[in-house]
């Protein structure tokens, strides 16, 4: 019986699990998304017509942004690396201990 209860246990654990990753792969998506259409209206306002400071401000704007969504998106997919690479070491351990 003890067994049974493990066993549920341990699928309702990985279906937790399942779940909170697709969610943050989606909202990760979304993020990149909003940081892309963020960078398109700054770099568009470079084209109204204002005195060049205003303009060189608008695209050093644009670059940062750009700056740190990259800086973020390099971040997680070296978290996600890192995660998938720890969970098929554990899966490697765990199918050689059988």
């Amino acid at each position: 019986m003890k067994e049974a209860d493990a066993s549920a246990n341990d699928f309702a654990r990985k279906e937790v699990n399942r779940t909170i990753w697709a969610a943050l792969w989606k909202y990760r998506r979304r993020t990149g998304a909003a940081v892309a259409l963020l960078v398109a209206a700054k770099l568009l306002m470079v084209l109204v017509p204002n005195p060049l400071w205003g303009r060189l401000l608008f695209l050093l704007c644009a670059l940062s942004v750009l700056l740190f969504g990259w800086i973020l998106h390099r971040s997680a997919e070296k978290g996600m690396k890192a995660a998938l690479a720890k969970k098929a070491l554990k899966r490697n351990v765990v199918t050689s201990q059988r």
